[in-house]
């Protein structure tokens, strides 16, 4: 695995700092109560109905985000085609979202990220 510290932008961390990243740990900390409002993926249809049961049962059992986007990276990121794209699955619960993702290449090589924030709301 192949990790570049500067090349993905998370909405949290962008302006990095020590108020960026207590909001980060605490959204990563927070158990997920609400049932998922919307999903947004591009992954094959296996990947994605890996990481929908991933997310159904992290909001069954209380789990933690940080808790859901490990099994999501271990679970429903593996095994996907060696072609280079992003992979991304992304769930909209309450008034959080979160997406979790990988960067592959097409030397096999991968780079995952996520995301975690407030939801923001279109009118």
């Amino acid at each position: 695995h192949k990790m570049s510290p500067t090349s993905s932008v998370c909405q949290v961390t962008n302006k990095a700092g020590t108020s960026a990243t207590k909001a980060y740990t605490s959204l990563a900390n927070s158990e997920i109560i609400a049932a998922v409002e919307i999903i947004d993926t591009n992954l094959p249809e296996e990947n994605n109905k890996k990481a929908t049961e991933v997310f159904s049962e992290a909001v069954k059992d209380n789990f933690k985000v940080s808790d859901v986007i490990n099994r999501i990276h271990n679970e429903a990121l593996q095994n996907l085609p060696d072609v280079r794209q992003r992979f991304f699955i992304r769930f909209e619960y309450g008034d959080k979202v979160l997406e979790v993702g990988v960067n592959k290449y097409s030397n096999g090589n991968t780079q995952g990220f996520q995301i975690v924030g407030n939801r923001n709301w279109e009118k």
